[in-house]
């Protein structure tokens, strides 16, 4: 099943999802390399345009999420500025939340994949413990609302 095609309508109304997931029962998690090398290689992508466009080398590392933080203020008090409706930033936000969840990946030992909850379907990780995070859908609200 090719997942990544249904992604942008999904991400659209994940955000108002996510605010539900602790109700959620019935959450499951399949692990899939494609995505997760899609992931990488968007992740890659992104040190190489902020090294290029910013000077700034990102590593990979926890620290480095407050280097991309910055560019990402930028992108929200454009979007902010401009408002030019939430679909052009789901391209940056799969981008910006590949690299986040690259660095949650290396760091937390987890691995990418599609959570399910309920009837609807999310691009995300799962921690070797078992927790969920959605870095794509928390990069749209960062750069939407600044928080995250």
């Amino acid at each position: 099943m090719n997942y990544l095609k249904h992604f942008t309508t999904v991400l659209s109304t994940l955000v108002f999802f996510l605010a539900f997931s602790a109700l959620a029962n019935d959450e499951s998690f399949e692990a899939d390399s494609a995505l997760a090398k899609s992931a990488a290689k968007k992740a890659d992508e992104l040190t190489q345009l902020v090294e290029a466009q910013f000077q700034i080398k990102l590593d990979y590392s926890e620290d480095s999420i407050e280097e991309l933080d910055a560019i990402m203020d930028q992108i929200h008090g454009m979007f902010i500025q401009e408002q030019p409706g939430e679909a052009s930033l789901i391209p940056m936000a799969q981008v910006f939340g590949s690299y986040v969840g690259e660095v949650y990946r290396r760091n937390h030992y987890a691995t990418w994949g599609w959570i399910t909850q309920g009837t609807e379907v999310f691009p995300g990780l799962q921690q070797a413990k078992g927790g969920l995070f959605w870095p794509w859908a928390k990069a749209l609200d960062r750069l939407k609302t600044n928080s995250e």
